[in-house]
């Protein structure tokens, strides 16, 4: 049978085991799970630039250049109405 010192003995090895668990999961793990994450968010990016638009994106995109355009032009010939 196990006395008194065997636990206690049992105890402080798990307690050693633990803290080296925990410090490998903090110094190993988290920043491979960190780096992995990252690289994940990239590569999620990427293949979101490589997805085309939709029709509807594309429309919208349009639209705003050419308000843009409108806006200049609006500028243009005010400036050009000032100048006569």
């Amino acid at each position: 049978m196990l006395d008194e010192k065997d636990l206690q003995a049992i105890a402080q090895l798990m307690n050693q085991q633990t803290a080296k668990i925990n410090l490998t999961i903090e110094n190993e793990i988290r920043p491979q799970l960190r780096a992995l994450a990252e690289g994940q968010k990239t590569v999620l990016k990427k293949l979101d630039d490589l997805t085309p638009k939709s029709k509807t994106e594309q429309l919208e995109d349009q639209l705003e250049m050419m308000k843009q355009v409108i806006k200049l032009h609006s500028q243009e010939i005010a400036e050009l109405k000032k100048a006569q």
